[in-house]
């Protein structure tokens, strides 16, 4: 008799669920809630990028999962495109693609690293200023 199958990892809704929450706890200027997805070890450089971004009047800033890959015993891969606008700037999303690295512990998935896919290019929106 077999054993059950191992764990594939994260499937793409778990980790679409968990950039989801990020992404909406930056635009609540939630910082507890924007940190809590990432892993403990990144949160000082994170705490800077957050009060920064905050500062954004961000219209929007949201993930979408295209693919996640099991990388070893409790990691993964996921690749994403992020989109972004500024309110009162862009009259559309900017895009682009990202790398993000997961780790698990205790049940839970963490982003541990997050950088731009090889290649990727940025797709921008009407950069128009809107006009008071």
């Amino acid at each position: 008799m077999r054993g059950p199958e191992p764990s594939a990892g994260p499937a793409t809704g778990e980790v679409q669920g968990l950039l989801d929450r990020h992404a909406r706890a930056l635009l609540d200027r939630d910082e507890a809630g924007y940190l809590a997805a990432l892993d403990p070890a990144l949160v000082p450089a994170a705490r800077t990028e957050f009060d920064r971004l905050a500062q954004v009047p961000l219209g929007d800033w949201s993930y979408r999962v295209t693919g996640v890959d099991r990388t070893g015993e409790g990691r993964a891969t996921a690749r994403a495109e992020l989109g972004y606008r500024i309110e009162g700037y862009d009259s559309g999303p900017a895009t682009t693609e990202r790398v993000l690295d997961l780790a698990e512990r205790d049940g839970r998935w963490y982003v541990t690293g997050d950088r731009a896919a090889e290649g990727a290019r940025s797709s921008c929106g009407s950069r128009a200023r809107s006009r008071p």
